[in-house]
């Protein structure tokens, strides 16, 4: 009696190559996507860069003839009025 090897079919093998081949295809698909949305939020951040006023944050609007003061730098925010610039609290060095 001669025993056949056992293995699998090759309609398995070609089954699971065009499995990875699909699974490529919709792995590249979702990566560029993900890529031009992460683009896309980039874009929109550098066009509006509005002066973060508020509660947390560390800069504010002040008229462009009065400056920022000494303890404050300019920086490239916009405010809503014209006649305006956005000014950030300069960070303190700690030493210990």
């Amino acid at each position: 009696m001669k025993k056949k090897a056992q293995g699998l079919p090759l309609n398995i093998i070609i089954i699971a190559i065009i499995a990875l081949i699909v699974l490529g295809v919709v792995v590249y698909i979702f990566y560029n996507q993900i890529r031009k949305t992460a683009s896309g939020f980039d874009e929109s951040r550098e066009r509006t860069q509005i002066c973060q006023v508020g509660f947390l944050g560390d800069e504010k609007c002040v008229k462009r003839s009065d400056g920022c003061g000494t303890d404050w730098e300019e920086t490239s925010g916009r405010c809503e009025k014209e006649d305006e610039i956005c000014c950030k609290k300069k960070q303190t060095e700690t030493t210990s």
